[in-house]
């Protein structure tokens, strides 16, 4: 008897264990058919399948991702393409975008660019394909002004919270680029190369035509780490004669703009990390062309640059990982320029 109950038992156990495994399996193969959820809602024409709108489904509400940091993947380019942009040392906590240059021997780039893949961002596409389970959207474009014309095409997927795109001067198929797409590396997080900030100028008089607000006549240049939390530096109470008029803060900058008794405007704005410096729109071209329009003075030991015109009386520096800028359209000598400026101090940020 005791052997009879004691197959029983072990017979009972080997079917419960078969039950259960007849359950998992039959649960993937149920699942393994589903498509992956879209990551991108498609609208078409009914008629032509022409794609009509296409926008992230799915992804960060904008509250979301000033609490996250965004994850920074490697790319290893295709043959033949040199790194000439590294994302790696502009990145910090902070950044909402990462972006990866290449360049080949014919001058043509292509780009690796990463960035939070924010909610009903709208994403321009010609076509809709798969790699595996991963919605991929393929586009292509020619910008016909330029001599010679430039054809671009791009590929856009998402990764976790992250937004990703390939994008090269070439016209290239779509098969093409979804092999690129195998090039990217989510294993290993990038880490940021940390510098320190540091004043520059460009003094280079053939670059004045061809100046733009992307690189800037004078800025600071470096990538500091940013420390969590981070302080920004302010006016404890307004500078006498003047009362504040407004405000404004993000999560890398703040900006204060005071208005004097007799109507004169002073602007102070603080930026974590790098920065351009001054309002262009109020230099001459002669100015631009003079390096003594732009001089180099000292804020509480820290470097900085002073412009002074008819027009405004404004003064840039760096403090540590901070890049600030106060301009005033009183009139106002250097030093008291320099004065003002030393008196900012820490100021607390809801």
């Amino acid at each position: 008897m005791g052997g009879r109950r004691k197959k029983w038992v072990v017979l009972t156990a080997v079917a419960v264990i078969l039950a259960a495994a007849a359950v998992v399996l039959l649960d993937l193969l149920n699942n393994s058919g589903k498509p992956a959820p879209n990551s991108f809602a498609v609208q078409r024409d009914e008629y032509t399948n022409e794609i009509l709108y296409c926008a992230v489904q799915g992804g960060l509400s904008e509250e979301e991702i000033e609490n996250r940091v965004l994850d920074c993947y490697s790319f290893t380019p295709p043959e033949g393409w040199t790194l000439i942009q590294d994302a790696a040392q502009s990145a910090n906590r902070l950044s909402r975008q990462y972006t990866d240059v290449y360049q080949n021997d014919q001058g043509q780039e292509l780009t690796f660019t990463q960035e939070f893949a924010t909610d009903h961002l709208e994403i321009k596409a010609d076509r809709e394909v798969w790699a595996g389970d991963v919605q991929v959207l393929y586009h292509q474009y020619t910008i016909a002004e330029l001599q010679p014309p430039v054809t671009t095409s791009e590929i856009i997927w998402m990764q976790g919270d992250s937004l990703l795109q390939i994008s090269c001067e070439q016209a290239l198929e779509v098969d093409r680029m979804l092999e690129w797409m195998f090039l990217v590396d989510y294993s290993v997080l990038r880490q940021p190369e940390v510098s320190p900030l540091n004043l520059c100028r460009c003094s280079n008089p053939e670059e004045v035509e061809n100046w733009s607000i992307d690189t800037g006549w004078y800025r600071t240049q470096g990538n500091p780490e940013i420390p969590q939390p981070a302080q920004f530096l302010g006016f404890a109470q307004p500078p006498e004669g003047y009362a504040l008029n407004s405000e404004h803060a993000t999560p890398w900058e703040m900006y204060w703009n005071y208005q004097g008794e007799d109507g004169a405007v002073l602007n102070l704005q603080c930026r974590l990390g790098p920065g351009l410096l001054f309002n262009f729109q109020q230099f001459s071209q002669q100015e631009l062309l003079d390096p003594a329009a732009v001089t180099e003075v000292t804020v509480g030991g820290n470097p900085g640059f002073v412009h002074i015109n008819s027009q405004v009386s404004e003064i840039g520096w760096i403090d540590g990982y901070r890049t600030l800028e106060l301009s005033s359209t009183a009139p106002m000598t250097q030093q008291e320029l320099v004065l003002l400026a030393e008196q900012l101090q820490p100021v607390e940020t809801e």
